[in-house]
């Protein structure tokens, strides 16, 4: 079914038997939209701007580390590789 948007009337409301129609309101001033988040959607934001700012580091640090590398100056430390391995293990 296709319905156009020129031929879609709003809904009439029932009007009781003998009640003469009411004069329009005044018009009031309209008050801004407003938003009001919730705690839980508030720590989601927070979470989310830590997510981006431990990208941007962790960029940093792989960035430091290619540098290292292509100059020769990386040295592993075989000690912590082990310990890190049998951490996990």
């Amino acid at each position: 079914m296709r319905i156009e948007a020129a031929t879609v009337q709003p809904a009439a409301l029932p009007r009781a038997a003998g009640v003469p129609r009411s004069a329009p309101s005044p018009a009031r001033p309209q008050q801004p939209d407003a938003v009001e988040l919730s705690r839980r959607s508030e720590q989601l934001l927070r979470a989310a701007e830590a997510a981006v700012q431990a990208e941007a580091a962790r960029a940093q640090r792989v960035a430091e580390l290619r540098a290292q590398i292509r100059n020769g100056s990386y040295t592993v430390d075989n000690a912590a590789v082990a310990r890190a391995l049998l951490k996990h293990e």
